[in-house]
Order: structure tokens, then C-alpha cells, then sequence
């Protein structure tokens, strides 16, 4: 074979390669990394207050369960701080549930039929 022709071979391959990589590779790659980011920036904006929300149930949580939770009880007199600590522990455990619902709402709008990063763990 004729060196021209070789070289224009080689030329051609290497032009279609490079085609193949600008115009279909990089537009992947591209959309990867946004959604990639989506799923970082809604995982951050709501990681703070599930911790904060679970924090405050916790502490109280560890209150009821270290035998301070008489305000649970309906033998006891039903008095203002009795009522607060009641309304107060509901309020909690509320606010942890609307927390998680949010957060589950939010990622429901996400697709992550191609993630692969919790399939290690089933």
C-alpha cells in the first residue's frame, strides 16, 4: 500500500475519533457531572436539618429513656411543664418526619436509575 494512502487513513481515523469524542463523550460526560452536582447540592441543603431535627429527638429521646419521661405518663397531673414537654416531644418527632418526607419528595424528582453508588451496599 502506497504511503499517501496510508497516511490519509490514519488522518481520516484519527479526525473520526476525535468527532466521536468532542461531539458524544463530552456531552455525557457533561451531563454526568450536572447531575452529579444536583444530587450533591439537594443532599447538602437538606443534610442540616435532619441532623439538627434528629439532635433535638435524640436529647430528648435519651430525657424520656433515662426515667425523666413522667410527662408521658397519664397518671401524672397534667400541669404547664408537663403539657410543654409533651407538646414539645410531639413537635420533635414531627419536625423529623417533615424533614425526611421533604427530602424524600425532592430526590423522588431525581433520577438516579444509573447510580451505582449504593448498589455495594444491598
Amino acid at each position: 500500500m502506497d504511503i499517501e494512502i496510508t497516511a490519509a487513513l490514519i488522518g481520516a481515523g484519527m479526525a473520526a475519533i476525535t468527532i466521536l469524542i468532542k461531539d458524544y463523550w463530552l456531552d455525557i460526560i457533561k451531563e454526568n457531572r450536572s447531575a452529579k452536582q444536583t444530587k450533591d447540592k439537594t443532599f447538602k441543603l437538606y443534610a442540616n436539618p435532619i441532623i439538627r431535627a434528629s439532635e433535638s429527638l435524640c436529647w430528648r429521646l435519651k430525657e424520656i429513656f433515662e426515667q425523666r419521661g413522667a410527662f408521658l405518663l397519664e397518671r401524672n397531673p397534667r400541669n404547664i411543664f408537663f403539657e410543654y414537654k409533651y407538646i414539645s416531644t410531639v413537635y420533635r418527632l414531627s419536625v423529623l418526619i417533615g424533614w425526611i418526607r421533604a427530602v424524600y419528595r425532592e430526590f423522588a424528582y431525581i433520577d438516579t436509575s444509573n447510580d451505582t453508588g449504593n448498589r455495594e451496599c444491598i
